[in-house]
């Protein structure tokens, strides 16, 4: 019986052609006879002497020896890892090249590729070629002795650095290699490497001197920009300075001078006060024992002609203003600054307080300014002190430009105020009071006056509270004096019928059905004379009502009522687009509980209805209000309409509210 081989190519095998029946043809589609004993590959080739050759084929459990030039005989009981398709013999020392014979009952395989030998090499001592050396630098040469290391293609230090065969220096022979420390290496073993990857390792270590930092200058008031020279050892092995704060490291390309002995660098504008933190080649970080300190802006003054008012500027004089990134007011008010001919110019805001200026560098350091007392508005007089209600008076006064509000009893009034800001002009409201004048500038300082303005009314009915937005058919309550002398209130055209309470201070009335709009109150008086109330009302839409069920319905203990589910309801009619919608459920709690619940779900598997969430109710409680969104009606329409349940209550009606 015959079949087809498909041979396996392995990257570490030489691929024979020798079998049993002795073909010549290619391995690839070759038939043999599946009984036969057939070799397709072995490997590794070149081998190592002392490592194991690897054997692959089919029936190889019927190989009962392997001969190794020059007639080394190996018997199958020696055999490693032996299976019918592979197996591993270990290749002696003493092996030479030349051809493999593999031996079965009945007859011989002679591989056609012939095996050769990576040569089995060692290190005997590694040493300073120096020999007056104990400490080496990058740079400085290492002789390394042993066997075969002709073979050798790189040698790798185990704590960092290689030396690869083209940057070896001077002898390269089996018993003897030279090499330079490269940069980065550090103390430790070294080994050698084939180009198979075979490694022998070093018995001694080599001993590698790093990088030492001795000193930094300058370490005072230093300024961005400014260079920095860092003092030492084997400094020319150093790839990147850090300061503390910078957001970024110097490298090594960017260093302004470097030497085995000093590195000089310049101070990024972002550094803060603290020490340097150097990186080596072999990637170790030295901190500098040193710190550096940033330096800051001093000899602080003000000039002459300052004046400490909202919206002017502030003239800095000192040194090294041009370091500064930020000016702060007391309070942590921030203000804008130029830095212009050595000096600050800065505007005051208008919120500022009064206190000292901290001026801030891009080092995270601050440093303050004296105080400063800053310009207020002051109140000098008034005029008139009696004013009829609606009227304008004067405040006289100094830096009244600075008023951001103005109130007379407490109560804001509009105000003007002059150029030159020694006046205002402020105009009381129809509800003015009589009381003292108040004069606010933005940084909350409040100026007020000794005197009071007396105000007066030229109506008879004084209005000083009004409900200021309200629906038909909702109360409005009005505070005020002389309400005995009102006959009737109008609304637009339309009188006021419902009275709640009316004393000649409030009076509660209920909104007429009116349009929507902002209305004046008009009075009839006693006498006949009308007057109009100088405080608007605001009158709102009424609420649209969408009837969804009325009746009487017992909740029980969750059952469900499925009038507006299945068809019950055509949902498709209701709209909840034009305004806010509420649904809103009126109940009565059954007496005999204690306990009341309330929740809306869908008729399709009585699924909570989107957004909604049970409603615990409180004791005596008769409406429910739902916030109602598309999302719930869209949940309904796709899910058979609305079930409404809970338990312990009766539910009277259910309808949806817009407004």
């Amino acid at each position: 019986m015959y079949r087809r081989l498909s041979y396996i190519f392995m990257p570490f095998a030489i691929m024979l052609a020798a079998c049993l029946t002795a073909c010549e043809k290619a391995p690839n589609g070759y038939e043999v006879d599946e009984d036969a004993v057939v070799l397709e590959a072995y490997g590794p080739n070149p081998v190592l002497r002392g490592s194991d050759l690897t054997f692959i084929g089919q029936n190889l459990d019927r190989i009962t020896a392997v001969i190794l030039p020059v007639d080394i005989e190996i018997p199958s009981s020696e055999f490693k890892e032996a299976s019918a398709n592979s197996f591993k013999v270990t290749v002696p020392v003493e092996c030479e090249p030349g051809t493999v014979t593999l031996v079965y009952g009945g007859g011989t395989i002679t591989a056609k590729t012939t095996l050769s030998y990576t040569e089995q090499f060692s290190i005997s001592s590694v040493k300073p070629q120096d020999e007056s050396l104990t400490v080496l630098s990058a740079g400085d040469s290492v002789v390394v002795e042993g066997e075969y290391l002709n073979n050798i293609v790189k040698f790798v230090f185990e704590t960092g650095g290689a030396v690869a065969e083209g940057d070896l220096i001077g002898t390269h022979t089996r018993h003897q290699v030279c090499f330079a420390v490269p940069a980065g290496a550090m103390t430790g073993r070294i080994y050698g490497e084939d180009s198979n990857g075979n490694q022998a390792y070093s018995e001694n270590e080599l001993q590698i001197r790093q990088p030492v930092v001795t000193g930094v200058a300058p370490v005072k008031d230093v300024r961005p920009g400014d260079d920095v020279t860092i003092s030492g050892e084997l400094l020319d092995q150093i790839v990147s300075v850090a300061f503390t704060g910078a957001a970024e490291a110097i490298l090594s390309e960017d260093f302004e001078a470097r030497s085995a002995t000093a590195i000089t660098v310049a101070v990024p504008a972002d550094a803060h006060d603290g020490a340097l933190t150097l990186v080596s080649a072999a990637q170790q970080e030295i901190v500098t024992s040193q710190s550096i300190e940033m330096k800051v802006p001093g000899s602080l003054s003000f000039a002459s002609e300052n004046v400490y008012k909202a919206g002017r500027q502030i003239v800095i004089n000192g040194s090294d203003l041009d370091l500064v990134t930020s000016v702060t007011f007391a309070g942590g008010i921030a203000g804008t600054f130029t830095y212009a001919d050595g000096a600050l110019t800065v505007t005051i805001p208008d919120t500022a307080t009064d206190g000292a200026l901290t001026l801030g560098t891009a080092a995270g350091k601050s440093v303050s300014t004296s105080a400063v007392t800053l310009v207020k508005p002051v109140i000098t007089g008034i005029n008139p002190e009696s004013v009829v209600a609606g009227e304008t008076f004067v405040i006289t006064g100094t830096d009244l430009d600075l008023a951001v509000d103005v109130t007379l009893g407490g109560q804001s009034c509009a105000f003007s105020v002059s150029e030159d800001g020694s006046s205002i002009t402020v105009t009381t409201a129809a509800t003015s009071a009589t009381g003292r004048v108040a004069v606010s500038a933005a940084n909350g300082y409040r100026a007020e006056s000794s005197q009071e303005v007396t105000v007066t009314y030229n109506s008879i009915v004084v209005v000083s509270e009004l409900t200021r937005s309200v629906k038909p058919g909702e109360p409005v309550t009005m505070k005020g004096s002389k309400f005995n002398m009102i006959e009737a209130i109008y609304v637009g055209e339309a009188k006021v019928t419902s009275y709640t309470s009316r004393t000649d201070t409030e009076i509660v009335f209920t909104m007429p059905e009116v349009a929507a709009a902002s209305y004046n109150l008009r009075f009839v008086l006693t006498t006949g004379e009308e007057e109009e109330c100088a405080l608007p009302i605001e009158v709102t839409g009424l609420a649209t009502i969408i009837q969804l069920w009325e009746g009487s319905w017992d909740a029980g203990n969750w059952t469900g009522n499925q009038d507006l589910a299945w068809g019950g309801f055509d949902w498709s009619t209701i709209d909840i687009s034009q305004g806010t919608a509420t649904l809103v459920a009126e109940v009565e709690q059954d007496a005999s509980s204690t306990w009341w619940q309330f929740m809306l779900k869908t008729g399709t598997s009585w699924a909570d209805l989107a957004g909604m969430q049970q409603i615990d109710m409180v004791q005596g409680q008769t409406v429910i209000e739902v916030n109602f969104t598309q999302t719930m009606l869209d949940d309904i329409r796709n899910n058979n309409g609305l079930i409404i349940t809970g338990c312990y209550y009766t539910l009277k009606k259910l309808y949806i509210s817009i407004e």
